[in-house]
Order: structure tokens, then C-alpha cells, then sequence
């Protein structure tokens, strides 16, 4: 990757490369707890949720406040979504457009929202579509 200009009220230049390391290292050792928490403040609880797969977002609350998740998919997927909100945050800055990225149709999956993918694709297939779909939306 490289560095990009996202222009808004003042040119923001951000080191992708930097912050891509940074997003993959935070989300690897974090907590689904640590995790849990920064996604409900950053995209909130119904977003979390439906990436996730979940039906409600009482599942994710009941994460934040340190309950673990019941099976390895959930905290995959918990984890991704944590690593695409850093990196998408961390080159943009607000978090509104993680969301956006996030519930948007995407060209890059087939005109399919993220978000979808996340919550119905198993997360090892999940990751490198979404990865892949990040990496685009960034790198433009």
C-alpha cells in the first residue's frame, strides 16, 4: 500500500501502510471484550450485531461487559470486523465511514455489502474477500 490523500475540511495524509500493521496487530491481541467495546462505540450495537451474525445486540453488550463469545466464528468474525473498523477509522478518521463501508454495496463483492458478507460467508473465506474489498476502498 501507500500513502493516501482523503480530502475533507483539511487534507488528512495517513501512512495506509502504518496504519494496516497497526489495525492487524490491535485486533489480533485484543479482547473480544476490548473489542466488543470500541466496535459499539465506533459503528454501534445494531451494525456490530448483524456483522457478526448475531440477532441481537445484547449478544455484543453482553461481550463488552467481559462475557466471552460462545464459539470460534463469532470471535473470527468480532475480530475482523474490529480490524476493518481500526483501519478504515485510522485512514479516515471518523467512523461514521466504516459504516458506510460497512452497509454499502461494494464493487469489489460482487455489488454485495460487506456487513452481509461478514455474517453469512464462514469467516476464513469471510477475511480474504473482506481484506481484499478493504484494501481497494483504501487504496482509492
Amino acid at each position: 500500500m501507500s500513502t493516501v490523500v482523503h480530502s475533507s475540511r483539511d487534507a488528512v495524509v495517513r501512512d495506509v501502510d502504518a496504519i494496516w500493521a497497526r489495525a492487524y496487530k490491535r485486533s489480533t491481541v485484543a479482547s473480544a471484550q476490548e473489542a466488543a467495546c470500541e466496535l459499539l462505540e465506533s459503528v454501534g450495537p445494531r451494525v456490530t450485531a448483524a456483522a457478526v451474525g448475531l440477532r441481537e445486540a445484547r449478544t455484543v453488550r453482553s461481550w463488552a461487559a467481559g462475557r466471552a463469545p460462545r464459539d470460534q466464528a463469532e470471535a473470527a468474525r468480532l475480530r475482523l470486523l474490529h480490524r476493518i473498523a481500526l483501519a478504515i477509522t485510522g485512514v479516515y478518521g471518523r467512523p461514521e465511514v466504516t459504516t458506510a463501508f460497512l452497509t454499502s454495496a461494494s464493487p469489489a463483492l460482487e455489488d454485495c455489502a460487506p456487513l452481509e458478507v461478514l455474517a453469512d460467508t464462514p469467516p476464513a473465506q469471510a477475511e480474504k474477500r473482506l481484506l481484499g474489498a478493504l484494501r481497494a476502498f483504501l487504496a482509492d
